[in-house]
C-alpha cells in the first residue's frame, strides 16, 4: 500500500498519466476526487457502511462514459 499527501487542486498519476486522480475538495469528514480514466477501466467506491457492519456487501460501480 502506498500512502500519500496531497493538497487541494494537486494529483495522483497511476500507470504513468493513463489514470489520473485529482483532490479537488477536503474538510474533516471528506475527501472530493475526480478520476479521469480510459472507459475500459472499472471504477469502484467501497460503501462507507461496509466499513462498520460483518455483513458482505457489493462495491458500487461507477460507470462514467
Amino acid at each position: 500500500m502506498l500512502s500519500l499527501t496531497r493538497r487541494i487542486g494537486e494529483r495522483i498519476f497511476i500507470n504513468g498519466e493513463e489514470i489520473k486522480i485529482k483532490i479537488i475538495s477536503c474538510n474533516e469528514e471528506k475527501v472530493k476526487l475526480s478520476i479521469d480514466a480510459p472507459a475500459t477501466i472499472k471504477i469502484t467506491k467501497e460503501p462507507l457502511t461496509s466499513l462498520f457492519t460483518p455483513q458482505i456487501r457489493k462495491p458500487t460501480t461507477i460507470y462514467y462514459r
